[in-house]
């Protein structure tokens, strides 16, 4: 550590990738008596958009959804330590600290190191999502009445296809909870598409 640097019973043999923990009380030790509160975990604001459109055969919708300002913190000992059973966020292994990335935190083994709760891993779970989209084409009369059909409609569909958010990769902030010490596996996206005949 440098000289003056604040000592702490949690880095105990510091090494470079270790937290910075700030000393709140100002006593130059870094005691549970620094513990202050971070951000909130309920969000602030929730919302949804829909909107549609409709032209002789043709109709389409769309529909996003999303949430504003909301903490989250994520565990990062449950990313880290679950690599042996082949479950770990990419990210976390790419965004580590090196020599050349100084700005990012150290992986350790060592769980009590990996535990410490700090502002380092509260995220923002803001998030806009277009959550479905649907074109579809409604074909009737002529060649469908010789058939006694009065109509044929053909759709297509897709789910979760846009998500904007600064959530880290690999988690999704729609779902996850306000403490999130395991992986979830993330909304996927998907497409549908299908014909409907009306006789």
């Amino acid at each position: 550590l440098k000289p003056g640097r604040t000592e702490t019973a949690l880095h105990t043999n510091p090494r470079p990738g270790d937290l910075l923990l700030e000393d709140q009380d100002g006593d130059n030790i870094i005691t549970p008596t620094d513990v202050v509160r971070l951000g909130n975990g309920r969000a602030e604001t929730q919302f949804a958009l829909s909107f549609g459109i409709r032209y002789k055969g043709f109709d389409f919708s769309m529909m996003a959804q999303g949430q504003g300002n909301a903490n989250v913190y994520i565990q990062r000992a449950a990313p880290y330590t679950q690599a042996v059973t082949g479950q770990i966020i990419t990210s976390y292994i790419n965004e580590r600290w090196t020599e050349a990335t100084p700005q990012y935190r150290c992986l350790y083994a060592d769980k009590q190191r990996l535990n410490i709760i700090s502002s380092y891993d509260v995220h923002n779970a803001a998030y806009l999502r277009l959550k479905n989209v649907q074109l579809s084409y409604t074909f009737s009369g002529g060649f469908f009445e010789k058939i006694k059909v009065q109509g044929l409609k053909l759709f297509v569909s897709g789910e979760n296809l846009l998500t904007w958010s600064s959530f880290p990769e690999g988690f999704d902030p729609e779902r996850v909870a306000s403490n999130s010490s395991v992986t979830v596996y993330p909304l996927i996206k998907s497409f549908t598409g299908g014909l409907i005949l009306n006789f």
